[in-house]
């Protein structure tokens, strides 16, 4: 069950999903959806912080042309990979 405050961040995140590339917008967005039920407050945190980065920056990691330098940011972008393959 969602409390307001889920439902609000949950807002707020997907609204930051929304980015200047309609495949980086999907890729995000198809992740967020699928995954923010059963996402700890520190996952959420991690992927907001995530979503700082550029959308250059973000395709090349969701795409598998480059890899993040950070293990967190690692563990979050090969989630994101998987769920977009699944």
């Amino acid at each position: 069950m969602q409390t307001p405050s889920m439902d609000r961040d949950y807002a707020r995140l997907r609204w930051q999903c929304r980015r200047g590339m309609l495949e980086l917008d999907l890729i995000l967005q198809h992740y967020l959806d699928a995954q923010f039920d059963t996402m700890k407050p520190q996952e959420i945190q991690h992927f907001t912080q995530l979503l700082t980065q550029s959308d250059q920056t973000l395709l090349a990691w969701c795409l598998g042309y480059q890899a993040p330098e950070h293990a967190q940011d690692q563990h979050i972008i090969q989630h994101i990979r998987q769920s977009v393959s699944a």
